[in-house]
Parts: C-alpha cells; structure tokens; sequence
C-alpha cells in the first residue's frame, strides 16, 4: 500500500514538473499560423502576430503574443507593441466556455 502511494505521489510531482518546465522547450512560433487563425476567429477581423510566444500552463495558463496587429494589415484597427506589453490570456470560466481577456498597450 504504502509502495502504491509513493508510486502515484511520484507520478504527480513529475507530471507537475514536466508542465511546469515543458514549454519552455517548445518552439511556439511554429504554430503561429495556428495562433493567428484562432485569434481571427475570435477576434472576427484578421489578426497578425509579428512577434515572440510564450506559452505557460503553470500557475495559470497563459499565452502570450508580441506585436499584434488586428485589422487589415493597410489599415489595422489595434495594435499591441512588444512581448511584454501586450499579453492574451485564454481561461476556462465557470461556464465550461472560455473567457478571453485582451489586456496591453494599444497603439
């Protein structure tokens, strides 16, 4: 019983660990098509991500996008500067829906 409880206790420090540390080894701006698609949908007018991603699961997930520009790219609507200044959190609510906050410096 008791080699049963450290194998699981084991199990969770590790599984933690790996989603702590596991994104920082991704190359996240391979999927930034990915991104950019998503964030169009969301966002109902084209997105265009001109700079750094950063993914984190842990303590909270989060996504974030450098250098944002939504609208045409003649004549963008918003846009976000930097990778520290623009940030997009995507979380799950109450509701089982996700809720999507846009917070940064807009131009």
């Amino acid at each position: 019983m008791q080699a049963t409880l450290l194998g699981v206790s084991i199990a969770i420090i590790l599984a933690l660990v790996a989603a702590l540390v596991g994104p920082h080894f991704v190359d996240w701006t391979q999927y930034r098509a990915t991104f950019e698609r998503e964030a169009t949908r969301l966002a109902g007018q084209p997105v265009r991500i001109g700079g750094a991603i950063d993914v984190r699961l842990l303590p909270t997930p989060s996504v974030q996008l450098g250098r944002v520009e939504i609208g045409s790219a003649a004549q963008p609507q918003a846009k976000v500067r930097g990778a520290g200044a623009g940030r997009a959190d995507a979380r799950r609510g109450a509701r089982l829906g996700a809720a999507h906050r846009w917070a940064g410096g807009l131009a």
